[in-house]
């Protein structure tokens, strides 16, 4: 027979034990990370998103008392973080920046990896403001001035981007067939190269994302902006007209984020993104950001993997189509 003595005493084990077990889960949730996390960053060191990231790991290190380690493989359109992280283990701890390109490259060429089922999405995290200038003692004031000096002299002009196939590199192409301009394209492997790439008159123009290095040339009068490659103006340079206000419907958006490898738990997803979110609103983070001209477009698991699925399709739309015109 029962008795409530033994109830009581059974009672209060089983108490125990839900207590137990729900401590034993806490302290499994909030031990990540216990050990450094490393992220693969497609660019070359020096860059917009190698600072940009970099200081995102200084604030995150406040928080998890655990070194951020970045690796830099640029390449590949910017695919190459994605092509590692993809055979990673789906604990968190290895991770990459994935830009658009990852979208768009299986498009291009054959991958090892399928964005959409080899990659889990964490968090989107900024955006890039992309523009076109050339150098300040060129003859161009404006694109206009440009277009119709390119248009009348086909082939003698050059333009630099940071990669083939890169955001900056299609609305080039979209731009010289709307405009029925004929010119060559410089692929290089970051913004800062094609800003030395133009003031050592390697090229007479570049497209690429804003940074520091870039307006530091803009502000001591040695490079000029002739558009922003954005609608509406770019919210940290609005002194750069648009493309499409000066007569060219061109718009690029090309927000960057962090994945891992598929097969990730849903709720160590959630303990990354809330952990980058709150690094980037950082007092240092935001300035560094803003310094390299890149707009915090923050958003998390479901919402980046939608964003993710939605871009994947736009690219499969589109780039058949500029895949006839372009030649890297």
């Amino acid at each position: 027979m029962r008795t409530w003595k033994n109830a009581t005493l059974s009672g209060r084990v089983l108490l125990a034990c839900v207590a137990s077990a729900m401590c034993v889960g806490v302290v499994h949730a909030e031990s990540y990370p216990d050990k450094p996390i490393r992220i693969i960053v497609p660019y070359a060191p020096g860059g917009p998103s190698d600072i940009v990231v970099r200081a995102i790991g200084r604030a995150l290190e406040k928080e998890i008392a655990q070194p951020f380690v970045v690796e830099n493989r640029p390449g590949a359109n910017g695919t190459l973080g994605a092509i590692q992280v993809a055979t990673a283990k789906p604990d968190g701890y290895e991770l990459a920046i994935a830009p658009v390109g990852i979208f768009r490259q299986p498009y291009i060429q054959k991958t090892s990896f399928h964005p959409l089922r080899d990659l889990t999405f964490i968090s989107a995290l900024v955006d890039y403001s992309y523009m076109i200038a050339v150098r300040a003692d060129s003859k161009w004031t404006n694109i206009n001035d440009f277009i119709t000096d390119a248009r009348s002299h086909p082939g003698k002009y050059s333009y630099g981007t940071p990669g083939a196939f890169s955001t900056p590199h299609l609305s080039m192409d979209e731009l010289g067939t709307r405009a029925g301009i004929r010119w060559t394209h410089i692929p290089y492997k970051s913004a800062s190269d094609i800003v030395t790439a133009l003031l050592g008159k390697q090229v007479d123009v570049i497209a690429g994302t804003g940074s520091s290095t870039l307006d530091q040339y803009v502000a001591n009068g040695s490079v000029r902006v002739l558009a922003a490659i954005s609608d509406p103006r770019s919210a940290l340079h609005p002194e750069w007209p648009t493309l499409k206000e000066q007569g060219f419907p061109i718009v690029a958006s090309a927000p960057f984020g962090l994945v891992g490898p598929a097969g990730m738990k849903p709720e160590r997803v959630q303990r990354i993104a809330d952990l980058f979110d709150k690094a980037m609103s950082d007092p240092g983070f935001r300035r560094i950001a803003k310094d390299n001209a890149i707009e915090v477009r923050y958003l998390g698991p479901q919402a980046y993997a939608d964003y993710a699925k939605n871009t994947y399709a736009q690219e499969g739309e589109r780039m058949p189509r500029l895949m006839q015109n372009i030649k890297p």
